[in-house]
């Protein structure tokens, strides 16, 4: 009766998650721990294509949540190879490296800029230890736009401090403030 009772409660929640036809966005669920920009990749390809990544665990997951999950992303991955024609998923997956990759030597073309390391320290000692964050809404193909935030404990909150735009094509590293 209790596995009955689970299955029917993990079939709403599932339900609740799937896709319907006003929305049209895709989700596919995951579970455990993951990186930063790996994550920021996977929603950069995935608004191409109306697809959501929606984490359901963090890493101590059940067998039977790993079997769910397995499920209702195995049926994601159908629908969407019906749109989008067979194997797409491994074509998704090569894209989101492919964007990690991008990601990171935009990271890299950042943190080498003169210009960067200069606001960064001058942001450190006014108002305490920078972080910077790729911003997802902004970035295109050969565009990525980071920004930069110090966390103000007075408000518990991350306050925007200065942005920078990486182009990859020309290599370079422009300061917005």
């Amino acid at each position: 009766m209790r596995k009955l009772l689970f299955i029917s409660i993990l079939c709403n929640c599932l339900q609740s998650f799937s896709q319907s036809k006003e929305e049209i966005q895709y989700r596919f669920l995951r579970y455990g721990l993951t990186d930063y920009y790996y994550e920021m990749s996977v929603e950069l390809v995935g608004n191409k294509y109306n697809i959501e990544s929606y984490a359901v665990a963090g890493c101590m997951v059940s067998k039977k949540l790993v079997d769910s999950v397995s499920i209702e992303n195995e049926r994601m991955w159908k629908i969407m190879d019906s749109i989008h024609g067979d194997g797409f998923e491994k074509r998704f997956r090569r894209e989101v490296i492919a964007q990690y990759k991008l990601i990171h030597e935009s990271e890299d073309i950042l943190e080498s800029n003169p210009d960067f390391k200069q606001l960064l320290r001058k942001t450190k000692r006014k108002f305490g230890i920078p972080a910077h964050f790729l911003d997802s809404v902004a970035s295109e193909r050969n565009t990525y736009l980071w920004y930069v935030s110090t966390y103000d404990k007075e408000n518990y909150k991350y306050v925007q401090r200065f942005r920078a735009e990486v182009d990859l094509e020309k290599r370079t590293c422009k300061i917005i403030e």
